[in-house]
């Protein structure tokens, strides 16, 4: 049998696709996946606007608007895309408890949303906003 050897060419081409896979998938190490039942605790605060980087703050921010917090004059800030879980997400306000601030997703995405009350009119990541609510750039 003969010696097969690789080139530095080859290797530094071998090592360059190695990494180049590597780094593609940082984010995906990093996507905070939720276990369904986390909440809290809330999200940095700074003045006014909160900063989510948690599915479990985003869930706290669910069960604060539901139980009749509507965050008028508070910006909530997407720092990270968000993935679910496939998990039955209770959406973020409803017809006697609206979300009422100002929600700013920053083109993040959130994956993997499920809803699970095909009889509600109030269904999707939000279910019921005041008239005075801004919700934008998220997908």
């Amino acid at each position: 049998m003969g010696n097969f050897t690789f080139s530095t060419k080859y290797k530094l081409q071998g090592l360059l696709l190695v990494l180049s896979i590597f780094l593609c998938n940082i984010d995906c190490l990093a996507l905070d996946t939720w276990n369904g039942s986390q909440r809290g605790p809330a999200p940095a605060l700074s003045g006014s606007t909160y900063t989510i980087t948690r599915c479990r703050e985003l869930a706290w921010l669910a069960d604060q608007v539901n139980v009749g917090t509507t965050f008028a004059g508070f910006t909530f800030i997407l720092a990270d895309d968000l993935n679910l879980g496939n998990f039955s997400w209770t959406p973020i306000g409803n017809n006697t408890r609206p979300f009422s601030g100002t929600f700013n997703g920053q083109s993040r995405t959130i994956y993997n949303l499920n809803i699970n009350n095909s009889g509600s009119s109030y269904a999707g990541l939000f279910g019921y906003i005041g008239n005075n609510a801004s919700i934008s750039n998220t997908y």
